[in-house]
């Protein structure tokens, strides 16, 4: 595959936060874990994280919080190559998180609590199409 390309994606970011749970738990009751991580989350930035091994140029365009998981993200995002100067860092909003509750069986279900994804408004991506396009004229898709 052609690797002098840049991709663009669009949308949400999360802090994924990934707890192991026993089967055994009830309603009301404590669930105990055996295993706790936090991972880069959020459909659009697993689908840049992806096509990085596509090509050379991936960029995303989100919004985080000023939080500690917003700013580790964009952090572990830059040392994996993804350009992230379309990230905005919202001040008014949290990171968005992702509960990820895994049994002993591997089925899951997940809790999304969007925070500054929602505050990702199409004039804010409208506004930095001109200047992606005047730094990557080998734009190919945005998505």
């Amino acid at each position: 595959m052609q690797k002098d390309i840049l991709i663009v994606a669009v949308g949400s970011i999360n802090a994924d936060l990934v707890a192991e749970k026993s089967v055994t738990a009830q309603r009301a009751n404590y669930a105990y874990g055996s295993n706790f991580e936090m991972n880069l989350g959020g459909k659009s930035l697993n689908v840049a994280l992806t096509a990085l091994a596509l090509c050379n140029d991936v960029a995303l365009i989100s919004r985080i919080g000023n939080d500690i998981f917003g700013l580790e993200i964009l952090n572990k995002a830059m040392k994996d190559g993804l350009i992230t100067q379309y990230i905005t860092i919202d001040e008014q909003a949290h990171t968005g998180i992702g509960h990820v509750r895994v049994d002993e069986n591997g089925q899951y279900d997940t809790i999304v609590i969007n925070g500054a994804n929602w505050n990702l408004i199409e004039e804010v991506i409208k506004d930095y199409v001109p200047s992606i396009y005047m730094k990557h004229k080998n734009l190919v898709s945005m998505f």
